[in-house]
């Protein structure tokens, strides 16, 4: 008898190894979309979405590596569009968002805070007036980093709080400069230090309008002043949304994509291993047939690095790829279509755990066979053996028409 037991152990935990699949309850929502994810400490997975029906921004976490969620949680509600939420969360579990209302003129940058593990929130707090993209860090007990895109003057601004966001301090122009920028990107070292990327339109009469580089700052003072921006990786291409990650050694690792190798686009990388002094040679991680776009990335405690982004290899629809590398970013593994889905997949943002597991949640749209009307939804899948296998894709919610 405990021979045959322990045959079906085998058999039970094997199985698991290669499907690595699991149940995962539903809950109520309208047109989920525009999420961001943040995984804590203790492997608790918090994430953040935009529902357009009302304007409402929402968060739901799971506390057992994504087998069961938690109830969607209103942090607030308007007349006006809610647009592009972030997440952090610090050390001291106090969970921490920021978001967009949009305006005919100027939108509001605002900011909300939860103390309880997503259950109750604070009055959320207005620290800047725009329309543009927005991220939000944390270190510490009560340290909080916004960084935003201005729409007038059209520069990347940038704010800390000392109170785990009930104030802030007055806010720093990054950029200073002439051109267009979008889509900062801030995040902060075991160490204190602040790190932050943009876009910027490259320099007129030198590069084609609508032509963005990567640029870089940083602050080693907890934000009060910071180096001047630094052009990264090249000249060559238009480079868009750029990702950052901090690994516990210190390492930026940062990804985007840009047309340098022709008309598609492709998924770069490069790393830093001195604060940002240096920068490793950009290295193609996506290397398919269709364009890579969106790009994400996060490392493990042993170093190694993992991406993920959209790609249209597999036109008319788009999918979420994955690939890592165990040598710094100097190779990378085959690329692996894990969204596998029938319709568009887009934007997803991946994380690790304390025990080195790969969560990823990312969004799925499309229409209506009766209506035609666009409907949009969140799934997510997991790996526990380092990206070798992933789990079969859930949907967080029920397809709904708004």
């Amino acid at each position: 008898m405990k021979y045959i037991m322990g045959i079906a152990f085998i058999l039970i935990i094997g199985l698991f190894h290669i499907s690595n699949s699991f149940a995962c309850h539903r809950t109520p929502a309208n047109q989920p979309t525009c999420i961001d994810m943040e995984v804590d400490k203790d492997g608790n997975i918090h994430v953040v979405y935009i529902d357009y029906a009302p304007n409402n921004v929402f968060y739901i976490r799971s506390n057992d590596r994504g087998i069961t969620w938690s109830s969607p949680v209103s942090i607030h509600v308007s007349n006006k569009e809610a647009k592009r939420p972030r997440i952090a969360v610090a050390k001291t579990g106090v969970i921490h968002v920021i978001w967009v209302e949009t305006g005919k003129r100027n939108g509001r940058v605002l900011v909300n805070s939860s103390v309880d593990g997503g259950a109750t929130w604070s009055t959320p707090v207005r620290i800047a007036l725009t329309n543009g993209s927005t991220d939000v860090s944390t270190f510490g007990k009560s340290k909080v980093y916004a960084i935003w895109k201005s729409d007038n003057p059209p520069d990347i601004f940038f704010k800390r709080s000392n109170d785990m966001g009930m104030t802030w301090n007055r806010k720093v122009n990054l950029s200073n400069s002439p051109g267009l920028e979008e889509h900062p990107v801030v995040t902060v070292s075991q160490t204190g230090k602040i790190y932050a990327v943009w876009e910027e339109e490259g320099p007129v009469g030198v590069v084609p309008p609508g032509t963005y580089y990567v640029y870089f700052s940083l602050s080693a003072d907890y934000g009060r002043t910071w180096s001047p921006p630094q052009h990264l990786c090249g000249s060559v291409g238009d480079f868009l949304r750029p990702q950052i990650h901090i690994d516990n050694g210190g390492h930026i690792h940062m990804v985007w994509s840009d047309n340098r190798l022709g008309v598609k686009r492709e998924t770069f990388y490069c790393v830093s291993a001195d604060e940002g002094t240096t920068w490793s040679s950009p290295v193609n991680v996506s290397g398919t047939a269709g364009d890579s776009l969106r790009g994400y990335v996060t490392t493990d405690s042993f170093g190694k690095v993992y991406v993920t982004w959209e790609d249209t290899t597999n036109v008319p629809k788009e999918d979420i790829f994955f690939s890592s590398s165990n040598d710094g970013g100097a190779t990378w593994s085959n690329r692996m279509n894990i969204s596998n889905s029938v319709i568009r997949s887009y934007r997803a943002p991946i994380g690790t755990d304390g025990m080195d597991n790969m969560y990823v949640v990312y969004e799925e749209v499309k229409k209506d066979s009766f209506s035609g009307k666009r409907m949009s939804n969140i799934f997510f899948t997991r790996s526990l053996d380092g990206g070798i296998t992933w789990s079969q894709s859930v949907s967080l919610f029920d397809w709904r028409l708004p």
